[in-house]
């Protein structure tokens, strides 16, 4: 691009033509025009790029802001001779001049992957309407940028419209975050307005209604899945009976909300049967060997699923979560940090780490995880309540009163998992209060109770003769085994 060309008539940057990809580095947004034919004013663009540093994918990321911004201004400034990964590295990641070796430190190609996903993402999200799209081709660091205009409806026939909608859903499904589940729920409602059958989109439903109420943090309509979901497996059954997926997500049903382990194996192996490389399938029966105590049949599962999907962030989550449960949490800690070079601000793998360093008895550096999760995840209150964990863990018991205090005064009309109570209560040392929730979780049917046969958060809890009874009382009992000489 010449130089001065931003803000000027008639000169934008073409992109590839894509489609929704799988791969991170290539996820461009979907179902736009590729036409080039209108410029990018400056005020649009400065306005898109207020945007993009405000929305839920960068605003907790000043780095990632600043990244996107430099590029951004180098190109407008007609610099591009700049956007080298030598200077990146000295300008934009404070490496010093003289000893920054980019083949060895690869810190401006791993932050550019990170960028791409990040604008992929708000694209897909809170920028599906934006006016301007930028994006970082691979193998370059020079922006590209253009006016997106949106493709008519009428221009692709049906089956399509709800094919792209299907996909799309998934996608941002698969992004783990909040904002990913509630907009996948609408793409796949979007999806079932224009096919009634399409299975698809039912299983979409079903899979991101569980994603929602297993969200670590517990957001405010994480209470509101489990018959919603019920729904969308019972109809996907009607339609395809042999569907490997119907049958995982019949199993998850069973086990999170029915509590029937037995019943829950039973669909899983008919879904791992029919689909035996499936991530999701082999995600979902590691967690029951997990749940269940059968760790070294979950470490094989979770390392196998690993080795098919190598750079499969959320493996490493479930094997951090294993550690964990195992009471390994030394090995639990190193996945995690390993993890967080790779994306600092996941809030999840964050609020995991905070639980790490609770239950090893580091509540002081716990509280700094909690604290920065409260903020990133605001109204979750699950986080809220790790936090209040986090402040007994590190002996703060009068702040951790207080704080549990107010937090049941303000609670009123948000949905907080009874388990949640259970814990924090726990970490309290109120030990009659903790049981008085767990009798509420087991009367609720809570999504989070078959965590407590397993979980050392629960710990100090196991000596009391009505914790077990609770839980033979829906079914449960502790989990043998493995676990038993840790307890």
């Amino acid at each position: 691009m010449r130089k001065g060309a931003w803000g000027n008539p008639g000169v934008t940057c073409p992109l590839p033509a894509h489609r929704l990809p799988v791969d991170a580095d290539e996820r461009m947004s979907p179902a736009m025009s590729e036409s080039m034919a209108a410029p990018v004013s400056e005020l649009s663009l400065v306005q898109e790029m207020d945007a993009i540093c405000s929305s839920a994918a960068f605003r907790h990321s000043p780095q990632q802001q600043r990244f996107l911004r430099h590029i951004v201004a180098a190109l407008r400034q007609g610099n591009v001779s700049a956007l080298r990964e030598m200077t990146l590295g000295i300008e934009v990641f404070r490496r010093p001049p003289g000893n920054f070796d980019p083949k060895k430190d690869p810190i401006v190609r791993v932050e550019a992957r990170r960028l791409r996903d990040r604008l992929a993402r708000y694209y897909v999200l809170e920028g599906e309407h934006a006016a301007v799209e930028i994006v970082v081709p691979i193998g370059s660091y020079i922006p590209l940028v253009r006016q997106r205009q949106p493709v008519e409806p009428a221009a692709a026939a049906q089956p399509s419209r709800v094919a792209a909608l299907v996909q799309r859903g998934d996608y941002v499904m698969r992004l783990r975050t909040i904002e990913g589940y509630r907009k996948s729920l609408e793409l796949f409602a979007r999806a079932l307005d224009e096919d009634h059958d399409c299975v698809a989109a039912l299983l979409g439903i079903a899979w991101t209604r569980i994603c929602i109420a297993g969200f670590d943090a517990v957001p405010p309509e994480a209470g509101e899945q489990r018959e919603p979901m019920r729904a969308a497996i019972e109809r996907a059954r009607a339609i395809e009976p042999e569907n490997s997926h119907v049958a995982i997500l019949s199993g998850a049903y069973a086990f999170r909300y029915e509590y029937a382990f037995e019943s829950a194996e039973r669909w899983y192996r008919a879904g791992s049967q029919r689909a035996p490389s499936d991530p999701r399938v082999c995600g979902s029966l590691g967690w029951l060997y997990a749940m269940t105590g059968r760790f070294a049949e979950a470490q094989s599962t979770f390392e196998a699923a690993l080795a098919r999907d190598p750079f499969g962030f959320w493996h490493r989550h479930n094997l951090a979560s294993l550690a964990y449960l195992r009471r390994d949490f030394g090995a639990a800690e190193i996945i995690l940090r390993d993890a967080l070079e790779i994306e600092p601000d996941h809030a999840i793998v964050r609020l995991l780490l905070a639980r790490v360093l609770t239950c090893s008895g580091r509540g002081h550096e716990a509280i700094a995880e909690t604290g920065w999760c409260k903020t990133a995840l605001p109204g979750m209150t699950g986080a809220e309540l790790f936090h209040i964990a986090a402040l007994a863990s590190a002996g703060n018991k009068m702040d951790a009163a207080d704080a549990m205090r107010e937090f049941e005064r303000d609670s009123h009309g948000r949905y907080v998992s009874p388990v949640s109570r259970v814990m924090a209560y726990a970490a309290l040392g109120d030990e009659d209060a903790a049981i008085r929730w767990l009798v509420r979780a087991a009367a609720e049917r809570d999504y989070w109770l078959p965590n407590v046969v397993i979980d050392p958060a629960f710990d100090c809890l196991r000596g009391r003769p009505e914790f077990a009874a609770i839980l033979r009382s829906v079914g449960m009992r502790e989990a043998p085994g493995e676990t038993a000489d840790r307890v």
